[in-house]
């Protein structure tokens, strides 16, 4: 969780028991909380902002010959309709193989994670892919399985 930070000190106050409290502000568009510390100078109370932590997901794609291509995004169904526009956004290596259908997808925690678990799948061989997409191998990585529907998709080549 990312957090912004702001203090400011102010002259000596008296403050019984006051500790991190939600302040009921909506400042860009972010819950705020405030921690006091009261000292012997003054009190110092401290603004931060907590930013939500966008989950990142890996997705294997299976082409019309049977082909497997592994990617990830932060937008699932945004990645696909570019995958499957055969436009300048579509991989390379997917142009001109489709109709396409979403094989595999998992969200994962954070942008590190997705990257590694990209890697590692990629130096797996095509039988252990079959077998994770058919959930006999599990990903060694902390994940959670999703389905999103996907509508299908003709190949503009045809």
């Amino acid at each position: 969780m990312r957090t912004a930070r702001f203090s400011i000190n102010l002259l000596p106050v008296t403050i019984h028991d006051l500790h991190k409290q939600r302040v009921n502000s909506d400042i860009f568009g972010l819950p705020w909380y405030y921690t006091v510390d009261s000292n012997t100078t003054g009190l110092n109370i401290a603004l931060s902002a907590q930013t939500a932590v966008i989950p990142w997901y890996l997705y294997i794609i299976k082409t019309a010959s049977g082909s497997l291509y592994t990617g990830i995004t932060v937008d699932v169904l945004r990645r696909f309709e570019e995958h499957s526009s055969q436009s300048t956004k579509t991989a390379k290596a997917l142009r001109g193989k489709g109709p396409f259908s979403l094989a595999y997808c998992v969200q994962l925690t954070s942008h590190s994670d997705a990257l590694k678990a990209e890697l590692w799948i990629k130096k797996q061989s095509r039988a252990n892919k079959l077998k994770m997409i058919g959930d006999e191998q599990p990903l060694p990585f902390e994940h959670k399985r999703i389905t999103l529907p996907l509508p299908e998709h003709k190949d503009i080549t045809e």
